[in-house]
């Protein structure tokens, strides 16, 4: 490894690449001198951001310790771990020496939150990988790599001291900030750019533009400075020095905020379809707004993180919803998407929430609470007993703006709020209570009552007055693309989801209240006829096509081997349609809130690198 004689009072972790094809880490953790003879050390169970416990030490493989004089000198002696829980190990030692700490790590687990090593590149997540020392969390960490000579390219936001062709040192000034830097190594292109006076890198992992050809990096690098510059216009603040976008493309999906840096994991074809860059370029956008609403304004319950346990909190819908609330309003702003694509975007949300059953069952504080049990691990019956705290919080966050707005003649709006709570609360954290109170500073108790209640029952949503107050309306029918069978026939619904499993037709999902929900029909039924006659997967659409809304049948399912037969009453199709629209008959001062809430918004100068650039030191 890297010889380095000036941090040796500082922890040290060694991560060794060389069985990336097997994904497989080598990893030894050193520690000086401790004050009393047991040292223990600690695996996280879970990573910020992501609210629940993933019990990461079940990759680990064959956890050994000794004794050294100094880091690679002479074993004095190995010494007997004692495994005192699920995530935790404890070694005696005498007070002169050092602890080496070895352990393979599996690493073959492709989201933001987990590790993934292969041939070609390697991701670490630190939360993921790396155990810290208890009582010594606030220690600064020394990081080495070895990595094989042919991946020239490091993408973190840890600072980087020194750097050989196999070797790299990287320095944590604690286990929060190592946590809180995943790492990506490999070969792969990086682009800078300086936006606010700060420096900025954007790292396509697993793109080799001088071959694929299928990102264009110089575009999304540009994108990307546009996104940036308006967030920092929009906080008026810029808490970083400087910032890394890494972009993993995985053909997957996901992203993870960091304080200085996000990962975002995407498709190498994303760019080549204007919806899939539009989510992209999203996922961009809603990462960045949290370096500063989660990364630094978080919630109170979060302020101080315990690696070992759950911490629950009744504010994600804030910290989510409201940051999805003002993802897309960004592309709009900076006039990376149009008016019409940004309707398009906030009407899937609304229908995803309205036509989920679960709306009137959990209402969004609980949402909140229950992410650690629940978000995370969705089933059959998840849209029927839950509903997400980022899509009906972003959608109560567009109401709530438009409510602000119509209140206070478009004095105060949700942007006012948040830029609010981050001055009075960055360094406290905050709690729904503040929230609520600020909101009542600006537009009064009636509309902190409205909110209290809004974000404590699972009721329905009002959209009249928002639309009112945009000049906005629900487009007339049920959504059918032209061309569409238009027969009442097609309009038949049974509330329930099947698909073909070797050539078995399944039920997968039974709506609450539906016609299926009514029959009796369960998850895992199969469908075998309909009236008296056989059903194949290709024909059951067409087959329910043939009949008219309140028909009775005869439903023939099998259930576990044993044929039942049921009776389904089949309804109509629901025909609200939740796509937004301009109403021809808005008013003219609607027209004008309209304009105030979407205008595009000068954009703010930025400069570019377009040329390979990775930085010898990025602190």
């Amino acid at each position: 490894m890297i010889n380095v004689v000036d941090t040796l009072s500082s922890l040290i972790y060694e991560v060794d690449f060389s069985q990336a094809s097997r994904h497989l880490l080598s990893i030894s953790l050193w520690i000086p001198r401790a004050a009393n003879n047991a040292v223990t050390i600690v695996f996280p169970v879970w990573t910020p951001g992501s609210y629940m416990v993933r019990e990461y030490t079940r990759n680990i493989e064959s956890l050994v310790a000794s004794s050294h004089a100094a880091p690679h000198e002479r074993t004095l002696e190995n010494i007997t771990s004692r495994r005192i829980g699920k995530n935790s190990w404890q070694f005696d030692t005498d007070l002169a020496t050092w602890i080496q700490v070895r352990y393979h790590l599996y690493c073959r687990e492709m989201s933001v939150r987990t590790n993934w090593i292969e041939q070609d590149f390697g991701f670490i997540t630190g939360a993921a990988a790396f155990p810290y020392i208890e009582g010594r969390q606030s220690e600064s960490i020394d990081v080495r790599l070895r990595v094989p000579e042919s991946w020239g390219s490091v993408a973190t936001s840890l600072k980087q001291l020194d750097r050989t062709s196999s070797a790299v040192r990287l320095r944590a000034e604690s286990f929060d900030d190592l946590v809180d830097s995943p790492i990506a190594v490999g070969s792969f292109p990086v682009r800078s750019f300086d936006v606010g006076d700060r420096m900025h890198y954007f790292a396509n992992v697993g793109s080799d533009e001088r071959s694929d050809g299928l990102w264009d990096l110089d575009k999304a690098t540009a994108d990307v400075a546009k996104i940036v510059a308006e967030e920092q216009r929009f906080w008026g603040d810029v808490p970083y020095d400087n910032y890394w976008f890494i972009n993993l493309l995985t053909e997957t999906g996901g992203g993870l905020e960091h304080d200085n840096s996000t990962v975002l994991m995407s498709s190498r074809w994303a760019m080549r379809k204007r919806d899939s860059y539009l989510n992209w370029l999203a996922l961009v956008s809603h990462e960045f707004f949290h370096t500063w609403n989660v990364r630094r304004l978080r919630p109170k319950a979060i302020m101080n993180y315990d690696y070992k346990q759950e911490q629950y909190l009744r504010e994600l819908w804030i910290a989510e919803g409201i940051t999805s609330y003002f993802d897309d309003l960004f592309l709009v702003w900076t006039g990376l998407c149009t008016r019409e694509e940004y309707f398009c975007r906030l009407s899937k949300n609304i229908q995803a929430v309205q036509t989920a059953p679960g709306r009137l069952v959990q209402g969004l504080v609980d949402a909140s609470w229950d992410t650690w049990v629940k978000h995370y691990r969705p089933d059959e019956n998840t849209q029927n007993a839950r509903i997400s705290y980022y899509l009906k919080g972003a959608v109560l966050a567009w109401i709530l703006d438009a409510e602000m707005r119509r209140l206070s003649d478009d004095e105060h709006d949700l942007a006012a709020v948040m830029k609010q709570l981050w001055q009075e609360f960055r360094h406290t954290g905050y709690t729904i209570c503040d929230f609520e109170r600020l909101v009542e500073l600006q537009c009064g108790t009636e509309l902190r009552e409205w909110l209290h209640v809004q974000v404590r029952e699972p009721q329905e949503l009002d959209f009249v007055s928002t639309l009112r107050h945009f000049g906005l309306r629900f487009k007339a029918g049920n959504g059918k693309k032209e061309g569409a069978c238009d027969k009442p026939t097609c309009d038949v619904w049974i509330g329930s989801d099947s698909s073909a499993t070797e050539s078995r037709l399944l039920v997968r999902r039974v709506y609450r209240g539906s016609p299926s929900d009514a029959a009796g029909l369960n998850v895992d039924d199969e469908l075998v006829a309909l009236d008296g006659y056989r059903l194949t997967a290709d024909a059951w659409p067409e087959r329910l096509g043939m009949y008219q809304p309140g028909q009775e049948l005869e439903l023939l399912v099998s259930r576990r081997g044993r044929i039942k037969q049921l009776t389904i009453c089949l309804g109509r199709k629901p025909s609200h349609n939740w796509q937004l629209e301009i109403d021809p008959a808005a008013t003219s001062a609607a027209k004008h809130n309209l304009n105030q809430w979407l205008r595009p918004l000068p954009a703010a100068s930025s400069t570019l690198v377009t040329s390979d650039f990775q930085p010898s030191n990025n602190a």
